[in-house]
C-alpha cells in the first residue's frame, strides 16, 4: 500500500497525541487517525508483541461450544499458550518466529482430553497433541505480510479501529480464512472431511495501558496487554460432525507474559503431561 504525504502526516500527528495522553485521530482537521495503516500496524506491534528480540509469552483460558439450533453446548475447557520472538529487518519490517499450542480439558475433573465425548453425536473422538512446531511470519510497516491464497486456503486480515476509552487503548484484529475440505483434515490433526470447506473467523480484541503506548521513542519495548478471543468456525473434521450444520465457537481471554513462570499453572502442568520436553527449556524451539 503506498501512502500519500496527507496520509502519512495524519499518522505521525496520530501517534504524537497517543504519546500525549490525547485520543487518536482527535484532529481539528478531521482526520481520523485511528484507521491510518502506519499508526495502526505501529500499535498493533506494541500491543500484540515487543518492541525488541526479547521472547515472550501469551496465554488463554475459555471454552469451546458447539451451536446448533442456536442451542449451545459446552464441548471442553480450553488452555492455550504460545511463545514469540521478533526479529527487525529494517524499513519497518520484521519477522515473528512463534509457536502456539491448546490442550483440551474435561469440563468436570480438568483432566487433560485423549478421548472426548462429543454431546452431540455421541461418538468417542481422538484428540491428539502434535509435536509443537515454530513458524516464521512477516510483517511489513503496515501489518502482515502475507499471500491472500496459500495451499489452496484464502485468508483475509483486518485490523482496527483503535479506540481510546479513559486509560485504556483497545484494538481489534479480525481473521477470516477458508480452507478447502481436503486441506482442512491435514490443518486440523485429522479426522473426517466434510463436503464444504472449512470457514473460520478468528476475532481478538487487545487492550493495553494508554500510558503504556506513552514513550519518548518510537516503539517502547514492552507494552503489557490483555486479550480477549473469541472464533467462529466450520465443524473441524476433528469432531467428527460430517455434514451436520453447525457452529463451532470458543470464548476465551488472556494475557501476554515476559516469563514462561507467569503462565497460568494450569497450563504449564498440561504442557509438561503433553509436551515435557518443551515445557522443561521453552525457549529453544525458536532457535
Amino acid at each position: 500500500m503506498v501512502l500519500t504525504r496527507r496520509e502519512i502526516s495524519a499518522s505521525l500527528l496520530a501517534m504524537g497525541a497517543v504519546a500525549a495522553g490525547g485520543p487518536a485521530g482527535a484532529r481539528a482537521d478531521g482526520v481520523d487517525g485511528a484507521t491510518d495503516p502506519l499508526l495502526l500496524a505501529r500499535i498493533y506491534r506494541q500491543m500484540r508483541f515487543a518492541g525488541d528480540d526479547r521472547v515472550f509469552f501469551w496465554w488463554l483460558q475459555g471454552r469451546r461450544y458447539g451451536l446448533i439450533d442456536n442451542v449451545l453446548t459446552p464441548f471442553f475447557d480450553m488452555h492455550v499458550g504460545s511463545i514469540h520472538r521478533c526479529v527487525d529487518q529494517g524499513d519497518g519490517r520484521y519477522q515473528v518466529i512463534g509457536a502456539q499450542v491448546g490442550y483440551y480439558t474435561h469440563l468436570e475433573t480438568g483432566a487433560l482430553l485423549e478421548n472426548w465425548l462429543n454431546p452431540i453425536t455421541g461418538a468417542n473422538v481422538a484428540l491428539a497433541y502434535a509435536p509443537l512446531r515454530a513458524n516464521t511470519s512477516n510483517f511489513g510497516p503496515t501489518g502482515p505480510v502475507e499471500s491472500a491464497s496459500v495451499n489452496g486456503a484464502e485468508r483475509r486480515h483486518v485490523l482496527g479501529p483503535v479506540s481510546v476509552v479513559g486509560d485504556s487503548v483497545w484494538l481489534r484484529e479480525e481473521t477470516y480464512i477458508v480452507v478447502p475440505p481436503s486441506a482442512a483434515v491435514a490443518a486440523s490433526g485429522g479426522g473426517v472431511a466434510a463436503s464444504r470447506p472449512l470457514r473460520v473467523h478468528d476475532m481478538y480484541t487487545l487492550q493495553s495501558p494508554r500510558a503504556a503506548l506513552r514513550d519518548s521513542g518510537l516503539l517502547p519495548r514492552w507494552v503489557p496487554a490483555l486479550g480477549q478471543f473469541n472464533d467462529f468456525n466450520s465443524w473441524s473434521p476433528r469432531f467428527q460432525m460430517g455434514d451436520r450444520p453447525g457452529t463451532s465457537l470458543s470464548r476465551c481471554a488472556g494475557r501476554k507474559e515476559r516469563r514462561w513462570q507467569d503462565l497460568p499453572e494450569k497450563f504449564r502442568a498440561l504442557a509438561a503431561q503433553a509436551h515435557p520436553q518443551w515445557a522443561r527449556a521453552p525457549d529453544k524451539i525458536l532457535g
